[in-house]
């Protein structure tokens, strides 16, 4: 065994060790050093000292006695309330004594409305301090019999009644309650674990933390936990072939766990996970757990499921007490994190319209060639934790896991959506040893990436009936004939035996009657699980004993939340239950939320029906009672119309597609990307026309049959996106694919332009500028104006690409007429920016860069914030003259540039940075004239950009120096952008929203 290996051992078992209690003023400031004997003079002089201080104590107490004894009594509660607080000793106060101290209480976190408080830290610890001995701290806790059952609580009673705490058996929730009584200054007493032990053991823990209550109530699948265990090469049976593989370097397909919802996948992994972390004897490994139905985890970005599994694995590599001094694992750690900021800087770069790549598809392969930087280290990132967790383990390296749970959340998006996550993956597999998937979801994935790998499956469906009887005995069905009957007549799917145990539980007539049910009630139970599901859900409802929750939580299902004020407002007076105020509707509320088989409570403190509930509920619903359904939607919409909230525009337009009025203005006007989240996983309930629409505004898989039923504007939003979404994977054989999906076009189709980009990257310039000289002809004459400015930019830039200067020069002219018309006067800046680099006589470039002055003037503050590069271009093409637009501008763009510099100062050539020390020697101010002469000699960044900054801030006074103005003019210059590989800037505002949403890389 290693070294490293005995010392966590130790590490994790010694907080079991009965400790002898240490003087609280020895304690601080304890260093790690070794502590000489003492004498037995000293330990008697300590000791006489203990003694006089608690000796103290007592007389201080006795000058404040009533106060103190109230401090105490507070000291060893969590939370209380001042009517009900009673100070030590037994003795009754005077009525409303309790309020002396409420200058050192503040309202308890979370019971604010319940009007509970605690004790200040420094007050509780200096109570604590006082009362000294355990058997003080229980008798303060015996005169407080009225207390919360808080975790921090039941903790602390916890450990006065045994005096131990084993660390490495406590969940993470238990150990940040831990944490909270190490502030309580407890940590002083005997048997109470040291708060460095305390700390490392809960980081440890954290990295688990989610697994702790997914996992709670597992029963049986012991074959399916042997299988996961035999896939990860953790069990004895599966060593030699993993040995082979990692020699051979095979890989292994992926793993997919499936099975329908409820049916406990997430359970097992969950389970699977615990059961090596929890077992001391058994090996560690790296994993990381990606569940999808987490908004902030997008499959189309790679970067974002990096940024996630950086975290995972920095956070168990830094729990363990080995790693955190191994630089061998630090500097890894520490290199990945600068890779990751940099990628960050240097694609923000790319997502400016000025830059320096010459075409689209340019931009595109760097932002390519960006990912699979970070990829690179991410891969070697997780070859150091393989190999740390292996040196721990006396192995040459440990397995790494991949888990992608909720998977059903990436399978509905469109296949264009998901290449860049699919390649991610295969490079992960190709270039990390032993690198297992486990994909958790409801079907088999079914895209070419993972069908190609031939994944092996652990389906998941009925438990054995061992493991029924098990779960059932859980639920606290104890009868077994009871149990037998269940399990025979129902069958062993655990949610419906969750179900039945519910129905069966909340019987409260006797064993006898529960008998007579299992024989005869239950016996109609012979057909379909949904259909089980759906009595069993009737029956749970014929339990709630307020009639006016029984007559709101059945029809309720049409709704995806519940709140009292849509109790009050849209259930009560659709289901005609008169007299519902405000508070009968928080009454309702919270008897609904108790039925916790049929509701959850999500974040926002609603109620949302479990989705395995109100699936089979909604159609049946919808069936039976459809005008009552009607209602039930139109009454929702009224309501949400009245708010603007991401959450109330969700569930407007859910409610409104659900009543098919896809015409309703409101679906366009109350939609934006923020609202994806809130309705991807209720798309199936919509009708047909729905979906299209939902598929055209947001990523949505759909099939082309389906997609063809939908209207022309929605077929082209839906290829649209598509197209956008294959620019940013670089795939544009599939962009042009899309962009033909939809035979004829509208004349102002965004597709139009995006047809034409399409072809400039399949570089056939010559079919695009044909492409875009017939879509400018038949543009009708009062069509957007935007559009048709967007054509004519692209036309020019057709025009330069197949060598036609001067019909560029004359689209150009087109564009700066045209554009006039544009709300922005950004399209105008570009047009005249792009006329002085094209225009081939001085007449035309003079008159290009006077007009380019005045509109400058015109662009907002805002505008000129979000394209910055493109300002500072036109200022480059403009010169030095005339000030007025430098004074107004060049402050404001050049920071940017400047904190570019900073991090690559190669961006400015050599060339560059003596051109701009020549202007600023010329200048009258002395800083200046300084930074012109260290600039040639010191290649820093810092110096050119602290020559940047002073000249900047120059510029904007109300007389700058004109040499200042210089050596911006040639440091913007130096910076070497272009237009070639941008589209028109200034119609953000008329675009569509699902232009937007590709990756500004993909829109510019």
């Amino acid at each position: 065994m290693s070294p490293s290996r005995r010392s966590r051992r130790k590490t994790r078992t010694s907080s079991r060790v009965r400790r002898p209690r240490r003087d609280p003023e020895e304690h601080r400031g304890e260093s790690t050093t070794t502590t000489p004997a003492k004498s037995t003079e000293q330990v008697l002089a300590r000791f006489h000292e203990l003694q006089s201080r608690r000796k103290s104590s007592v007389v201080e107490d006795t000058a404040d006695d009533l106060r103190w004894r109230y401090r105490k009594a507070a000291a060893v509660l969590d939370v209380f309330a001042l009517s009900e607080l009673r100070p030590i000793g037994g003795h009754e106060p005077p009525a409303g004594a309790a309020v002396q101290i409420l200058d050192d209480t503040v309202p308890a976190s979370g019971w604010v409305g319940e009007g509970l408080l605690t004790l200040r830290s420094d007050t509780r610890r200096e109570a604590i301090r006082r009362l000294a001995m355990r058997d003080n701290l229980k008798r303060a806790l015996a005169d407080n019999p009225i207390r919360r059952s808080t975790d921090v609580q039941l903790l602390f009673e916890r450990w006065l009644a045994d005096g131990t705490l084993p660390l490495d058996e406590m969940s993470s929730r238990e150990l940040q309650c831990l944490r909270v009584l190490c502030d309580w200054g407890l940590e002083e007493f005997e048997g109470f674990p040291d708060r460095r032990e305390v700390e490392f053991a809960w980081r440890r823990r954290s990295v688990v933390a989610p697994f702790d209550m997914l996992a709670r109530g597992f029963v049986g699948r012991a074959k399916e936990l042997e299988a996961l265990r035999e896939y990860a090469g953790l069990s004895p049976s599966s060593l030699w072939s993993r040995a082979q593989a990692f020699l051979l370097g095979s890989k292994s397909p992926p793993l997919v766990v499936h099975g329908p919802g409820g049916v406990g996948k997430t359970a097992l992994i969950a389970k699977f996970i615990l059961d090596y972390f929890d077992n001391p004897r058994a090996a560690r490994f790296p994993f990381v757990y990606l569940p999808f139905d987490d908004s902030n985890l997008d499959p189309r970005e790679p970067y974002r499921l990096i940024a996630a599994t950086f975290t995972q694995i920095e956070s168990q590599l830094t729990s363990d007490p080995d790693a955190a001094t191994d630089a061998t694992v630090q500097e890894p750690l520490q290199s990945f994190r600068s890779t990751f900021n940099s990628y960050l800087g240097r694609r923000e770069r790319l997502a400016r319209r000025a830059g320096k790549a010459t075409s689209q598809k340019g931009r595109l392969d760097e932002l390519g060639m960006l990912d699979r930087v970070l990829q690179t280290a991410l891969s070697e990132l997780l070859r150091v934790a393989s190999e740390f967790s292996g040196r721990q383990a006396d192995t040459r390296a440990a397995p790494i896991l991949f888990i992608l749970d909720t998977f059903e959340e990436v399978e509905f998006r469109p296949a264009a959506d998901l290449k860049l996550f699919w390649e991610f993956f295969e490079f992960l597999s190709k270039s990390v040893a032993d690198l297992r998937m486990i994909i958790a979801g409801r079907t088999i994935p079914t895209g070419t990436a993972i069908t190609r790998r031939k994944p092996r499956e652990l389906a998941l469906d009925e438990l054995t009936n061992e493991d029924a009887t098990a779960l059932l005995s859980h639920l606290g069905l104890t009868d077994p004939d009871v149990v037998e009957a269940v399990v025979r007549q129902i069958g062993t799917n655990p949610l419906t035996l969750r179900l039945a145990a519910r129905v069966l539980t909340d019987e409260d007539t006797g064993t006898e009657a529960i008998k007579d049910i299992k024989t005869t009630k239950f016996g109609i139970f012979r057909i379909g699980q949904e259909v089980i599901r759906g009595q069993l859900y009737r029956r749970i409802l014929d339990h709630i004993h307020d009639p006016d929750v029984r007559t709101l939580a059945h029809p309720g299902m049409v709704l995806r939340r519940v709140t009292p004020e849509i109790i009050e407002k849209v259930l009560a007076p659709v289901c005609g239950i008169t007299n519902v105020t405000a508070e009968r509707s928080k009454q309702l509320f919270d008897t609904l939320r108790s039925e916790h088989s049929l509701v959850r409570l999500d974040p926002s403190g609603a109620l949302t029906y479990r989705e395995e509930v109100r699936r089979p509920m909604l159609a049946l619903l919808t069936a039976d009672k459809p005008d009552g359904t009607m209602r039930l939607h139109e009454s929702t919409v009224a309501y949400y119309a009245q708010r603007t909230d991401p959450t109330a525009r969700a569930e407007l337009i859910y409610h409104t597609l659900m009543l098919n009025r896809r015409d309703d203005p409101r679906l366009r006007q109350y939609w934006g990307p923020d609202l994806e989240p809130l309705l991807a996983s209720s798309a199936e309930e919509l009708p047909p026309a729905g979906r299209v629409w939902l598929a055209s505004m947001m990523s949505l898989e759909l099939p082309d049959e389906v997609i063809e039923q939908g209207r022309q504007e929605d077929r082209e939003r839906i290829a649209g996106r598509r197209v956008l979404r294959s620019f940013r994977s670089g795939d544009f054989e599939s962009a042009l694919k899309f962009a033909d999906q939809v035979p004829t076009l509208a004349a102002t189709s965004p597709l139009q332009a995006l047809k034409a980009r399409t072809l400039f990257a399949l570089d056939r310039s010559e079919d695009a500028y044909v492409w875009l000289q017939q879509a400018i002809a038949d543009f009708p004459a009062f069509g957007d104006q935007a559009r048709l400015a967007e054509l004519i930019w692209l036309a020019a830039q057709a025009a330069l690409r197949t060598n036609r200067r001067e019909q560029a020069a004359a689209w150009l002219e087109n564009l700066i007429s045209t554009a006039a018309s544009v709300r922005s006067p950004l399209a105008l800046v570009q047009a005249l920016t792009e006329m002085t680099a094209v225009a081939s006589d001085d007449a035309r470039i003079a008159k290009a860069r006077a007009d380019l002055a005045i509109a400058l003037g015109a662009v907002k503050r805002e505008e000129a914030d979000r394209e910055a590069a493109l300002i500072r271009l036109a200022l480059a093409r403009m010169g030095p003259l005339p000030v007025e637009p430098w004074q107004r501008w060049a402050p404001r763009v050049t920071y940017d540039l400047l904190q570019s510099i900073g991090e690559n100062v190669t961006i400015i050539s050599e060339g560059g940075r003596r051109k701009v020390a020549e202007a600023l020697a010329l200048s009258s101010a002395p800083r200046l004239r300084e930074l012109a002469a260290s600039l040639p000699e010191n290649s820093e960044p810092r110096m050119l950009v602290e020559a940047g900054e002073a000249s900047a801030k120059e510029v904007g006074r109300p007389n700058p120096d004109r040499h200042a103005i210089d050596a911006l003019w040639e440091l913007f210059k130096a910076e070497g952008t272009t237009l070639a590989a941008s589209t028109l800037a200034g119609l953000d505002p008329e675009r569509e929203q699902w232009e937007l949403e590709a990756g500004m890389e993909a829109a510019l």
